[in-house]
């Protein structure tokens, strides 16, 4: 049974020219490109470099993480509604931190990313 798609808030920021999604529920702060403990996402999905302007902080077991990202949304914190990955994409997906996809009035169809998962995929921060 496939599962249904949930309203959400979530932050849009942008990695290499790309935009992504994440619920707001696992952002603990967001801080300028100085945060020390943060990884580049960038690379870990496959984008072009990219400057990280800012860092999205979540809270894990070990402690505050930070990823890296170039941009955040003017709009910052919009409700979307989240669709599930659907699950033949799901096996075949090479960023098992996805976990759905929405459609942005501006952005149009993007990638919801799990931050608290993408913290456990790297815990190597640069």
């Amino acid at each position: 049974m496939e599962q249904e798609a949930t309203k959400k808030k979530l932050i849009i920021f942008d990695v290499g020219g790309t935009h992504f999604g994440a619920v707001v529920e696992g952002l603990h702060s967001i801080e300028s490109k100085d945060w020390t403990d943060a990884i580049d996402l960038g690379p870990m999905l496959g984008l072009a470099a990219h400057s990280g302007r800012r860092v999205l902080v979540v809270e894990t077991q070990k402690g505050p993480f930070g990823i890296r990202v170039d941009d955040i949304s003017s709009r910052m914190i919009n409700q979307h509604l989240v669709h599930p990955v659907p699950r033949a994409l799901a096996d075949w997906m090479e960023v098992p931190a996805i976990s759905g996809i929405t459609v942005d009035p501006e952005y149009g169809i993007i990638h919801v990313l799990n931050l608290k998962k993408l913290a456990t995929l790297k815990p190597e921060p640069s």
